[in-house]
């Protein structure tokens, strides 16, 4: 699978590859990221990142891109389309400067803050499933009900292993019609 984790583009202008090169490789680190980019969409179905501009007053190139929590992000529609999304932080850990604050809750409760995202500002990479759209669906859905199954099994089979064990240290002497002082001399 080593090579289904590298990118390839052909095209007849060279600058065009140059600048191609530079945002893929240069900056994006792209070739060791993509691996994790396909496990993740894969596994979860959506995958967020945020792109990152040089500047956000005027911006000229793609600096970096960021990983979102998939959790912590919501699309927002208007009208049957996307008119933004919102990433939902510790107001602690993350970089403020570059989110635009939509709202922030009590600091002394939770201490989380909600960004607003432009659509411009997240690379949404998700498998089709028309079960959740707008989201994308897992490639592990399919296995979800048979993975339940063998769960129960499995705690099944506990049980019933459970249950026997006090019918394990019981012997069972059987004594026929002796009476009760024979029977028990019989035991002995």
């Amino acid at each position: 699978l080593q090579g289904a984790t590298e990118i390839d583009y052909t095209c007849d202008d060279d600058e065009i590859k140059e600048i191609l090169n530079n945002l893929f490789f240069d900056r994006l680190n792209i070739d060791k990221e993509l691996w994790s980019i396909i496990y993740e969409t894969c596994k979860l179905g959506d995958n967020f990142y945020e792109v990152i501009p040089d500047s956000y007053e005027k911006p000229t190139m793609i600096a970096r891109i960021r990983y979102l929590v998939t959790d912590r992000v919501n699309r927002i529609e208007k009208n049957g389309k996307l008119a933004f999304y919102t990433y939902t932080a510790d107001a602690t850990s993350q970089d403020e400067a570059t989110f635009s604050a939509l709202s922030r809750t009590d600091p002394k409760t939770e201490e989380k803050v909600v960004y607003k995202l432009e659509p411009w500002q997240i690379i949404h990479f998700k498998i089709n499933d028309k079960d959740f759209y707008p989201y994308g669906g897992s490639l592990l859905k399919a296995g979800v009900k048979c993975f339940r199954r063998l769960q129960l099994l499995e705690d099944g089979m506990v049980v019933y292993r459970l249950a026997r064990v006090p019918e394990r240290r019981v012997f069972k002497i059987d004594v026929g019609n002796l009476p009760q002082s024979e029977a028990n001399r019989y035991v002995m």
